[in-house]
């Protein structure tokens, strides 16, 4: 179920797209569990737009755009909780970016790539 303050989160996302003319080039569906998940960048990709759809309640996935210095876990990293939407910018960012489960459920975090 997605919370009035997360439409809202959402909806300003999307205008904050259409001010900086981007073009979306790529769409990705990432089940997150267990194992740290990435994305799969596109070729010219510089920014992301994610929402995250969870069965759990509470904390549902940490992550962090660290790459391999520092991985998300359990206790470490931003967490999103279901219905979250969240953008990453900037080439190195979506390229490091790394995800995992807070706790068990089903996660699955949508992401469309723009240039």
């Amino acid at each position: 179920m997605v919370r009035s303050d997360q439409s809202k989160s959402y909806l300003s996302e999307l205008v904050s797209l259409s001010k900086r003319n981007l073009v979306a080039i790529g769409y990705q569906q990432i089940t997150i569990n267990g194992s740290v998940s990435s994305f799969t960048v596109p070729v010219d990709a510089k920014y992301a737009l994610c929402v995250l759809e969870s069965t759990a309640t509470g904390i549902a996935v940490r992550y962090l755009e660290l790459g391999g210095l520092t991985l998300p876990t359990t206790t470490t990293g931003l967490p999103r909780s279901t219905g979250d939407s969240f953008d990453i910018q900037g080439a190195q960012n979506l390229t490091n970016f790394r995800a995992t489960q807070a706790q068990a459920g089903t996660h699955v975090l949508n992401v469309v790539y723009y240039k």
